[in-house]
């Protein structure tokens, strides 16, 4: 995350956790600062802006062909 918060061009940058429901949003503000914006379970009615591409989604989207029901080592791969 610090290496990316040094390029002027990276405007977000996201961590989505693959365990679980679990998003990092961090994003570049106008004057230069970092805020982040975190979104687990609880928040599955709230639309996710990915402002620097345009994008609004859910995280059930995010989420949808995920099966947590399996452990990591249970998946094929």
């Amino acid at each position: 995350l610090l290496a990316y918060q040094q390029v002027p061009s990276v405007l977000e940058y996201i961590i989505v956790e693959q365990e679980k429901i679990h998003i990092e949003l961090h994003r570049r503000q106008p004057n230069g600062s970092w805020i982040t914006y975190f979104y687990n379970k609880s928040d599955r009615d709230v639309d996710i802006d990915f402002e620097s591409v345009g994008l609004k989604t859910n995280l059930d989207d995010i989420y949808s062909r995920v099966d947590f029901s399996k452990k990591p080592d249970e998946i094929e791969g």
